[in-house]
């Protein structure tokens, strides 16, 4: 298909204001994120009061009843199978 010569100039004019609406799209939109400055603010930690423990709770009737577990030995034996992948 062949373009006659008023239509040629048309596509002309048509691709300049699709190429000029593409770089004013570039550079209203693309301006936040381009030639966004990378900022990097230090992060500021307060400092804690100092804190204070009172050991005295633990002077407490019920701190005072509690008990130490068996200790808990291990068996002698391996346990669980060499490759638990295989079927039984």
């Amino acid at each position: 298909m062949t373009l006659n010569q008023g239509n040629q100039k048309r596509l002309k004019y048509l691709i300049a204001i699709l190429i000029v609406m593409v770089l004013a799209a570039l550079f209203i939109f693309g301006r936040n994120f381009l030639w966004q400055e990378l900022v990097i603010s230090p992060i500021e930690i307060a400092k804690p009061e100092k804190i204070e423990i009172d050991f005295q709770v633990f002077e407490n009737n019920f701190f005072q009843e509690l008990q130490s577990f068996q200790e808990i030995s291990y068996p002698d034996f391996e346990i669980g199978r060499t490759n638990p992948f295989l079927s039984y």
